[in-house]
């Protein structure tokens, strides 16, 4: 057993090598000239060859368009006046063996600047409009008739400098922050609750009247800030009138409990 493997060993070593050897031989590149003269004398054999098919071709294609068969559909023979016999070949030559057809692609470049269908417009000249002097033009927008300086002013106002019609005037955070303190703590800053009910009074009909009354404090506590301190036509009232209506509401009335 052991000799076979050395044996075998030995002839894969050997077949290695001479196959290092043969392909050092062949691919080396002292036999590149020698495989470039095999390639050229190759392909001059190969000319040869087909010049010979193709010269072949042409007397086999004239010796054949000189024949006339009769009932053959590639040609018909026809008498004419004379009796002579006249022969009408078909449109179609297909009777040449391995005719090459040539076909010619059409060039995408081309075909994109030459249009398929192209028809010559007819030139229609273009009447030009004559020259108008503006002295013949009627003005009828006089001085006279434009607009007023209010009515410019109107114009060229922004809409940013129109009022909102839901605030008399701009209100700022100092005096939505004012009104929060008021509600939410019992302050007794004459001053600044004068100020929170004149904001509360503004702020009527609106979104933050409902937010002040619901979220910040209740409507009962707004409704009597706002009676306490103001009028029902939004004016402060003195300090003799917020004294008059509060006895008016501190006063017992004993006929109800009698």
């Amino acid at each position: 057993m052991e000799m076979s493997v050395i044996y075998f060993s030995v002839k894969l070593v050997s077949a290695i090598y001479i196959l290092h050897k043969v392909w050092a031989i062949i691919f080396c590149p002292v036999s590149y000239d020698f495989w470039d003269r095999l390639l050229r004398h190759a392909r001059r054999i190969r000319v040869g060859l087909w010049r010979k098919r193709k010269k072949r071709m042409v007397e086999k294609a004239g010796k054949n368009s000189g024949k006339t068969f009769a009932g053959d559909s590639r040609g018909t023979t026809e008498k004419d006046g004379t009796g002579s016999p006249v022969r009408a070949d078909n449109d179609t030559d297909d009777d040449v063996i391995g005719k090459t057809n040539i076909v010619y692609l059409e060039d995408p470049d081309m075909a994109r600047r030459i249009p398929v269908r192209t028809m010559e417009l007819e030139k229609v000249a273009i009447d030009q409009d004559e020259e108008i002097n503006p002295d013949d033009v009627e003005n009828g927008i006089s001085s006279g008739n434009g607009l007023t300086e209010s009515d410019r002013q109107d114009l060229m106002a922004s809409e940013e400098s129109i009022p909102d019609p839901e605030f008399s005037k701009p209100l700022t955070f100092e005096e939505l922050n004012n009104v929060a303190e008021v509600l939410m703590s019992a302050t007794d800053d004459r001053k600044n609750i004068q100020a929170a009910a004149e904001t509360l009074y503004r702020l009527q009909d609106t979104d933050l009247f409902g937010f002040f009354s619901t979220e910040i404090s209740t409507t009962a506590q707004v409704e009597k800030l706002l009676k306490e301190h103001l009028d029902s036509s939004g004016r402060l009232l003195s300090e003799m009138e917020v004294s008059k209506r509060n006895s008016k509401r501190n006063v017992i009335d004993w006929n109800k409990y009698m």
